[in-house]
């Protein structure tokens, strides 16, 4: 039933000059969590106006081993823009699984390997870096924090030396 009004806003945007970029996540019920029900609506539409924002993190989490690889693969042709995070799997204090945001590099996504394959896919859209690890609640978007303003800086600029470091081991920089 999403078809029509996905072929509908590429249509409309096609006459604005402007792209849709649906941002993928993870989780139960999720259109795009598995990448084939995303790729099923985007597959036949040019993806200069209707497109994949993927999330490598979230893929990784659907697909930890090889899954995000496949899902990497299915969604490169018709992504326009790339969002960059990293996470680690915890306990929580339930005894239940949960996804733990980190630091880019501190986790368990391949950056390198995904900037690989996006290369290899001449993707050139944005890229994104998404700080949703405890930031004193500044990843949250909260007027007052915790932790000083320059430990913020301090953090954004150490993901984005990891981010440079695996630009540079792709071959992008």
């Amino acid at each position: 039933e999403m078809a029509p009004r996905v072929k509908d806003l590429a249509e409309f945007n096609k006459e604005l000059g402007l792209c849709a970029m649906y941002h993928t996540h993870s989780g139960a019920g999720r259109v795009g969590a598995s990448q084939w029900d995303l790729w099923l609506l985007l597959r036949d539409l040019d993806r200069r106006y209707v497109s994949y924002n993927f999330d490598v993190a979230h893929a990784t989490i659907e697909g930890g081993l090889g899954g995000w690889l496949h899902s990497a693969r299915l969604a490169l042709p018709h992504t326009g823009g790339i969002a960059l995070k990293d996470f680690q799997w915890s306990k929580g204090a339930n005894g239940k699984w949960r996804v733990e945001w980190m630091p880019i590099g501190a986790g368990m996504v391949q950056t390198g390997a995904f900037l690989k394959m996006a290369r290899a896919a001449a993707f050139s859209g944005p890229v994104q870096v998404h700080f949703e690890y405890d930031l004193g609640g500044a990843d949250k978007g909260a007027a007052k924090i915790s932790i000083s303003r320059a430990e913020v800086l301090a953090a954004m600029k150490k993901d984005l030396v990891a981010l440079r470091a695996a630009a540079v081991e792709a071959g992008w920089v």
